[in-house]
């Protein structure tokens, strides 16, 4: 096909991505592979130059507002009294300021929308996009597409919907049915405007309702592009434990809370020796760790956030990798199409009876998978069985991704050029 000028709008890309631009990238990368000129750019990222080029991507950084610059630190344990006196002030701040802009809701923060507005419009005078896709979240920059959609109609405009609105934790302060309402409200608005919507197929149960029906034609429903070969990177050497575990991703206590998978390993390790835990990522569950960490022969080592390349790396030198399923409906977190991209046996820590990553743990190889809800002393001897019978497997990565092959990246492209296909333009020689 003709080859085509495209732009996504998506979260932080350097030194550490988000998870939404993970996926984005794997996109992107393949849209290079076919001959597509992509530009990116990325909300909230406060490191680096205005622009860079990261991964042969060209990024171009909106910075994140002062309270979003406070509140990364302050999960990352960063901020010092003075940060946290000041994130405190912003916050009841920002609770006045989406109070007054309670209707403009998902769009909380429109000044950055703006912002993020001003520089695609000066982007696409030098470049005359053929397609702008934007990634929620942030919504900052769905909303600057729905924008040029309105003033520049004959470009291809879209949404990229990892997360779902309705899938977000409710402001304490929103009463439920007004909260539902300006979800309801705002995704209509913002669907009739754009001419494609990729939603993550757990949004299926959602929008597949009558009440979307004036809009489902515009949505089509994708999977997580992540199944994907990752490069390695070197780790340190060590001693070779019994065991090495290693979970990757965020902890968090409403959830996906550890403390069910560390009750666990606290009982298996009292029967094995040397057994080693490697956590990566963030969250606000080092009390919880910290706890374990005293108490268990196994032993717990907290890296916080590293580099992809090294996470992914750390998975594929380890004996088992863990995943903890969110607690939460309708919500699939896209690590997991890297777990089973890694070939390696998987510890699986449920904790909802309609967990619905279920249908994708199911047709994986070498899966346990522990219910919280069972007898714990039966659990522990179901692992202990599994570590015995699959410790040093790993399975062939081509035979996997034949699974799951909708999580490819060349899967969602194919749809992506679908749309191109109705797009006026080609890349200039």
């Amino acid at each position: 096909m003709n080859k085509r000028k495209v732009l996504f709008i998506t979260g932080k890309f350097h030194p550490v991505p988000t998870a939404n631009t993970i996926n984005t990238k794997n996109i992107i990368k393949e849209m290079q592979a076919r001959g597509h000129k992509i530009t990116c750019i990325a909300i909230n990222q406060d490191e680096g130059e205005s622009f860079a080029e990261y991964d042969s991507i060209p990024v171009y950084s909106i910075k994140s507002t002062k309270y979003g610059k406070l509140n990364e630190m302050e999960k990352e344990g960063k901020n010092k009294l003075r940060g946290k006196i000041a994130l405190k002030i912003l916050f009841y701040l920002r609770k006045v300021k989406n109070l007054i802009n309670l209707f403009k809701f998902p769009d909380v923060d429109p000044s950055q929308s703006k912002a993020v507005y001003r520089l695609v419009e000066k982007l696409h005078k030098e470049e005359n996009y053929d397609c702008i896709i934007g990634v929620f979240r942030p919504f900052s920059g769905v909303s600057a597409v729905i924008s040029m959609k309105k003033k520049y109609p004959e470009v291809l405009c879209g949404a990229y919907y990892l997360d779902l609105i309705n899938g977000s934790t409710k402001p304490a302060y929103a009463p439920r049915k007004l909260y539902e309402k300006l979800c309801y409200e705002g995704e209509i608005k913002a669907f009739k405007r754009l001419d494609m919507i990729l939603m993550a197929k757990g949004g299926k149960a959602i929008y597949s309702n009558d009440k979307y029906k004036s809009v489902n034609s515009k949505i089509r429903y994708i999977d997580f592009p992540v199944f994907t070969p990752k490069k390695n990177e070197q780790l340190k050497s060590y001693e070779k434990p019994t065991i090495n575990l290693v979970y990757a991703g965020t902890l968090n206590k409403n959830y996906r809370n550890p403390t069910y998978m560390l009750q666990m390993l606290e009982k298996l390790s009292r029967e094995t020796e040397g057994d080693v835990l490697d956590i990566y990522g963030r969250g606000n569950c080092d009390s919880i760790i910290k706890r374990f960490q005293q108490d268990q022969k196994c032993q717990i080592n907290v890296h916080g956030m590293v580099s992809h390349d090294y996470v992914i790396s750390a998975m594929q030198e380890a004996d088992f990798i863990i995943n903890i399923s969110n607690s939460t409906q309708n919500i699939i977190p896209s690590k997991i199409f890297e777990l089973f991209s890694t070939g390696k046996p998987i510890i699986n820590f449920v904790s909802n009876k309609n967990d619905i990553s279920k249908e994708y743990f199911d047709v994986y190889p070498s899966v346990c998978t522990i219910l919280e809800w069972e007898n714990s002393d039966k659990q522990v001897k179901y692992l202990k069985d599994f570590i015995v019978k699959e410790k040093g497997n790993r399975y062939p990565i081509e035979q996997l991704k034949e699974r799951y092959i909708e999580n490819t990246p060349e899967f969602t492209v194919n749809i992506i050029e679908e749309y191109l296909q109705c797009v006026r333009g080609r890349i200039d020689d």
